[in-house]
């Protein structure tokens, strides 16, 4: 644990404040199985793969958790059907910590006759890179140029990092923010920003990013 802090701006640059125990915590850090007080959407940046997850039996204890991958290959198809609504349209890999496969609802359809699109799961190759990406930023030493309050903003990073850099940072949340929009679910563009898949990434770079 590094120095006592209140907020994140009074961290040093790669790690966070974890207010609870106000301390500096270095990004990624945290290894599988520790308790974090803030877990949004399923994304906490202190955490070794930058997820967490909550207990079955107490949805207000979160810990860090190793992230399990879409049981099929993605982009996976789905439509909401009776046998969706029984077993879940979407399944993760076996989760070892849950003893089960994870559900995930199927979206983008907008009748029973047409097809939707399963959402991303935490450990699916997209969402990793997006995560890392963002890990990667806040531990650079070009952000070192930029100030407290100016390091969570995408416009600093723009102006600090090389265009290669820059653009892999901004295709990567892209990818995974417009998931739908990527796969052609051209009637799911309306619908898009209001999913649960896509607050998962909105939320942490509205704190992190923005």
């Amino acid at each position: 644990m590094g120095s006592s802090c209140e907020n994140d701006a009074e961290c040093q640059y790669g790690t966070l404040c974890m207010t609870e125990i106000q301390r500096c915590v270095p990004i990624g850090s945290l290894e599988v199985g520790t308790r974090v007080y803030e877990c949004s959407y399923g994304i906490n940046l202190l955490c070794q793969y930058g997820t967490c997850a909550s207990l079955l039996t107490d949805e207000d204890y979160f810990f860090c958790n190793k992230p399990v991958k879409s049981k099929s290959e993605f982009p996976e198809t789905c439509s909401i059907d009776s046998n969706c609504q029984k077993y879940g349209c979407c399944l993760s890999e076996y989760d070892d910590f849950y003893e089960r496969f994870l559900p995930h609802n199927c979206f983008c359809q907008h009748h029973e006759t047409e097809t939707g699109v399963c959402p991303l799961f935490q450990g699916d190759e997209p969402m990793q890179l997006a995560i890392q990406q963002v890990m990667n930023w806040h531990k650079s030493k070009e952000i070192q140029n930029c100030n407290s309050s100016r390091r969570e903003d995408l416009i600093c990073a723009k102006e600090m990092l090389d265009d290669n850099a820059y653009q892999k940072l901004i295709n990567s949340l892209s990818y995974v923010k417009f998931y739908p929009v990527n796969l052609s679910f051209d009637e799911c563009v309306l619908n898009a920003l209001t999913t649960n898949m896509l607050g998962e990434m909105s939320d942490y770079l509205e704190r992190y990013i923005n």
